[in-house]
């Protein structure tokens, strides 16, 4: 009761204000996401050492041919090892997925560098709309969003692996908004990234609004890291583009100039408060 009663009433208070806290690096949300998963894998190794202890302790006990009754309590832990098992097996699943999109997040964000250096801002994690077809609470966050005299650019990366086994499995192509490998169209859950990079763009573009009361056009980027990339995007400020993220500064800068000082200041303004007062507090499992 003391602790709880020390909780309630904290002494020290945090020195910063929420309106001066730092804004999120690269990859925050997935770092965070794994210290959840990385609670329940210890929690289930736990119970896993615990139930396996029983166990062994009950087959030492039917060994020696103990009268002790132990089969409900064998099979309670039985229950309880084989429970644990399969949850700390998903969580180590899930630690690999958000370490690899932690990997690709930092990538992309130091191929970023040049831009910073060119005069722009990026902005990493900026977090999205609620999806209407979601349950409530449920939002997703942009990875990475590019600000400069050049436009809005709202990034989204994959770090999707090579197969060690189709050295020759390399290029990327990207024509009339579909993926391919090696020219073969790829399959929808790769293809599903080009859709979550056009739904960024225009989250982002519908925040921006809301917060400045102007339309902005903010063109989708999907950043391959490690692949080579054949891409041919469609005509228009806002058609999708599909890079490795070294290409990306080059890109950027062959564009004309399109926003102004101010035009520059009021979208960086309006993503800091974006970021510092809007939490997201669930991610889907994609992230």
């Amino acid at each position: 009761m003391q602790l709880l009663a020390f909780r309630s009433k904290p002494t020290k208070r945090d020195p910063v204000g929420d309106d001066e806290r730092p804004l999120p690096g690269p990859g925050t949300s997935l770092l965070n996401q794994l210290d959840d998963v990385l609670v329940r894998y210890s929690m289930a190794g736990g119970l896993a050492a615990g139930a396996g202890g029983l166990l062994a302790g009950g087959l030492v006990q039917w060994l020696f041919k103990s009268n002790f009754p132990l089969g409900l309590l064998m099979l309670l832990a039985l229950g309880v090892f084989v429970a644990a098992v399969v949850v700390a097996g998903r969580a180590l699943v899930r630690m690999r997925v958000l370490t690899l999109g932690y990997r690709g997040e930092r990538y992309v964000a130091e191929s970023l560098v040049p831009l910073i250096r060119a005069g722009g801002y990026v902005f990493h994690d900026v977090p999205g709309h609620e999806n209407p077809k979601e349950k409530p609470g449920r939002r997703w966050n942009i990875d990475h969003v590019v600000v400069g005299e050049k436009g809005v650019y709202a990034i989204e990366s994959k770090y999707w692996r090579k197969w060690a086994d189709r050295p020759n499995l390399s290029t990327i192509g990207f024509a009339n908004n579909t993926l391919s490998f090696n020219g073969k169209p790829v399959g929808p859950d790769y293809q599903s990234a080009v859709e979550q990079a056009q739904r960024n763009a225009r989250s982002l573009g519908e925040i921006l609004f809301k917060a400045t009361q102007r339309r902005w056009e903010v063109r989708p980027v999907l950043a391959l890291p490690g692949w080579y990339i054949e891409s041919r995007p469609e005509p228009g400020e806002t058609s999708l583009w599909v890079l490795n993220p070294k290409a990306l500064p080059g890109w950027v800068s062959k564009q004309r100039a399109r926003l102004s000082e101010a035009d520059v200041a009021a979208v960086c303004q309006a993503l800091t408060m974006r970021q510092r007062f809007h939490v997201v507090t669930e991610f889907p499992r994609d992230a």
